[in-house]
């Protein structure tokens, strides 16, 4: 099973990040993920509305999860994560309510996703 490691470190001059553990192999290759601060907000567009509407860092993370099944089976941890994130997004989405026609497009999308979430399921029952 895949472990994952989190830590906060400062960004270096020359922006270098830098960090030893012990649960980090003595040689061979790792996964790296960064996510970055989350800056204020930009003044929303027809552009950046999908991208806006969730912190960056759950964007980030969220299509990092759901890129591993392309490559292999998702861990336990992960999906139990993948799940957390899902659970942000649609409490995200029920706040904002669907008398709007953003809260319509916001539920089906949440629909979609689901769908997807199921595809996942059955995709991973198969192996």
């Amino acid at each position: 099973m895949a472990q994952a490691i989190r830590i906060t470190v400062p960004v270096l001059p020359g922006k270098r990040i830098e960090f030893a553990s012990t649960e980090l192999p003595e040689e061979g290759d790792v996964e790296l993920v960064v996510y970055l601060p989350q800056a204020a907000e930009p003044a929303l567009t027809s552009d950046s509305i999908h991208s806006a509407r969730y912190p960056q860092s759950l964007n980030a993370e969220y299509a990092s999860l759901i890129a591993i099944p392309q490559t292999r089976s998702m861990t336990t941890q992960e999906q139990i994560r993948l799940q957390q994130i899902m659970d942000e997004i649609n409490a995200i989405d029920a706040s904002n309510g669907p008398a709007t026609r953003r809260g319509r497009t916001l539920m089906a999308i949440a629909d979609d996703l689901t769908a997807v979430r199921k595809a996942l399921e059955q995709r991973a029952e198969r192996r």
